[in-house]
């Protein structure tokens, strides 16, 4: 998740998968939007797109489609969360972010 987004943008929704190490970010179990076929890791997982659902973790700052699988962010905030559920997994969260207006947007 990048530090910032700016307003209206889609905030890219990536839910990665944990090793023991580390998460995975090069191969990301779902990207939002999607395109293509699920990854196999996600299938096994979930079996496919349909246990995949993000929800605003910023007081409405965030839209999240009717799906429940895209992201816009809506109002300014310095700080603010994705929320996902990944089959039996619902207590996701990413890293914090800000959403910026698009004339402040500048790193």
């Amino acid at each position: 998740m990048p530090r910032r987004v700016r307003l209206g943008q889609l905030p890219p929704g990536r839910v990665v998968g944990g090793g023991a190490h580390a998460a995975d970010e090069l191969n990301p179990l779902y990207a939002s939007p999607a395109s293509g076929k699920p990854s196999q890791m996600l299938a096994a997982v979930t079996g496919g797109e349909k246990r995949v659902r993000f929800s605003d973790g910023c007081g409405g700052a965030l839209a999240v489609d009717s799906a429940g699988l895209t992201v816009t962010a809506l109002q300014v905030t310095p700080r603010c969360t994705v929320r996902a559920s990944v089959g039996n997994f619902t207590e996701l969260q990413s890293r914090s972010f800000g959403i910026t207006s698009r004339q402040n947007s500048s790193d």
